[in-house]
């Protein structure tokens, strides 16, 4: 998208604008000057999505590719790499007695 750096708007706006309560914003084109932007790392490691479906007691859930194919999203490099999980450390083995 050409920026460095991005954020939420403020509930308020967001309400506003979709005509939906936050926690329930589809990732869909409900503003024509508002593009859906998705990161292109969750779509590589997601075969499915699922997200409100405008309504917090309603939910869809889709094929990534028929997600991408449909909604024809803005794919771009959007959040921070995915950090690796710490190692946790290894137990000693129990001596037999």
């Amino acid at each position: 998208m050409g920026g460095r750096k991005g954020g939420f708007a403020p509930v308020e706006l967001a309400e506003r604008l979709t005509g939906c309560v936050v926690g329930a914003i589809p990732p869909l084109p409900l503003l024509a000057e508002v593009p859906v932007v998705v990161d292109e790392e969750f779509l590589v490691a997601h075969e499915e999505i699922a997200f409100n479906a405008g309504r917090l007691d309603r939910s869809v859930v889709m094929a990534t590719a028929d997600y991408v194919r449909i909604v024809a999203p803005v794919v771009a490099s959007i959040a921070a790499p995915s950090a690796p999980a710490p190692s946790l450390p290894q137990a000693a083995p129990r001596q037999p007695g």
